[in-house]
């Protein structure tokens, strides 16, 4: 089945066949390409992937779900990449659930958190045209199995929302997101916590965001939850971020980011600083430049070109949308998503794994772009 979205929403599309580099031994791959950057070429994922889920715990990241292209259903797939070694290791896959509606997909459109040895997954895409699906999946690290967990008290589940981490409750959040059937999905303000515990953990509802959103960023900036970008309920991209205040229990702005996005990802670094980089701009054109909200100051800044993640018009290094990312020590790396093609819901699907090595400490002189041949 086919899941269509008014406005900026998911849409059906033909099938995208993404050509691939030459793999033969002595193939060449490049690194960075027709501009100057500081990101480095940090090989291939196991395939192509865009829309799907990450989690970093300690040196690896655990990636799972996502789609090969736009009009593929999702992956059940879950690997675990070693940035030590630079190897793939698969795990055991989104489970199949027979009378749910995780009856053979896995989930796209979906974020995940870590508490704990434990990787949650509250709602996603998982094929179905009529709705999205609310199973609250949990992986246990250790045991290297999947269980589930209470559902969140949403009266219909929510794709493209987002999840952070809530560290001195050991719980996380579900903010925003997308609902409904086809045809008459609508964004979502809606704000739940989520505590594990005995009986397969507690929901909390939290006050509503000042604005309805999905398919935007969010993170823990200093000691609350953030949200910026995004498309609200007039299908359109936004600019506007806001806050939790935990003491006072409201939302509050912030300032805007520079640039319009949705289908962003971001990070905060070792710095404290919050980077919003990829995603989609007004004009369906994935966005190469990387906004950066320094809560000291309670401004936002675009790091100079350098820093910038793809090219435009470059074939070879595109900028990038539906990616996933997150810092490893000083290192952020990205994993995956899509390059535009002009036409929303259509773009390619990337494999490419890029590294920069710190946004802390400025580069000491100019990185080249780098040749690598594969033994």
């Amino acid at each position: 089945m086919l899941l269509l979205v008014v406005g900026w929403g998911v849409a059906a599309a033909a099938p995208i066949k993404l050509k691939m580099a030459d793999e033969s031994p002595g193939a060449v791959h490049l690194s960075s390409f027709s501009s100057p950057t500081y990101w480095l070429y940090q090989g291939q994922m196991p395939s192509p992937l865009t829309r799907h889920a990450l989690v970093a715990v300690g040196s690896d990241f655990y990636l799972m779900g996502g789609q090969t292209d736009a009009a593929a259903p999702p992956v059940r797939t879950l690997t675990r990449y070693d940035t030590l070694t630079g190897q793939w290791h698969p795990l055991a896959p989104i489970p199949v659930l027979p009378g749910t509606c995780l009856n053979g997909h896995g989930y796209a459109a979906t974020d995940a958190a870590y508490l704990n040895g434990n990787i949650y997954l509250p709602a996603g895409y998982a094929g179905e045209s009529s709705s999205y699906c609310g199973v609250h999946l949990v992986y246990n690290l250790a045991s290297s199995s999947w269980l589930t967990a209470t559902a969140a008290p949403w009266s219909q589940p929510l794709g493209w929302s987002q999840v952070v981490e809530w560290p001195s409750l050991n719980g996380y959040l579900v903010m925003g997101g997308l609902t409904g059937p086809p045809l008459s999905f609508s964004a979502s303000s809606a704000a739940y916590l989520f505590v594990p515990g005995g009986g397969g953990g507690t929901w909390f509802t939290l006050p509503t965001m000042t604005i309805a959103r999905y398919g935007h960023a969010a993170a823990w900036v200093g000691d609350k939850p953030c949200v910026a970008g995004g498309i609200n309920a007039s299908n359109q991209a936004l600019t506007q971020a806001e806050c939790f205040n935990p003491d006072n229990n409201s939302w509050y702005a912030i300032p805007p980011l520079n640039l319009p996005r949705f289908n962003a990802a971001s990070a905060v670094g070792p710095d404290g600083r919050w980077y919003v980089f990829g995603g989609t701009s007004p004009t369906i054109s994935s966005i190469a430049p990387i906004d950066v909200y320094d809560p000291a100051t309670n401004s936002w800044s675009l790091l100079p070109s350098p820093y910038n993640l793809g090219t435009p018009d470059d074939p070879l290094r595109p900028p990038r949308a539906w990616l996933t990312g997150d810092f490893v020590g000083d290192s952020l790396w990205v994993f995956g998503g899509e390059a535009d093609t002009g036409v929303f819901n259509q773009g390619l699907p990337l494999g490419t794994i890029e590294r920069i090595l710190s946004l802390t400490i400025p580069p000491q002189g100019s990185y080249l772009p780098l040749i690598t041949s594969t033994p």
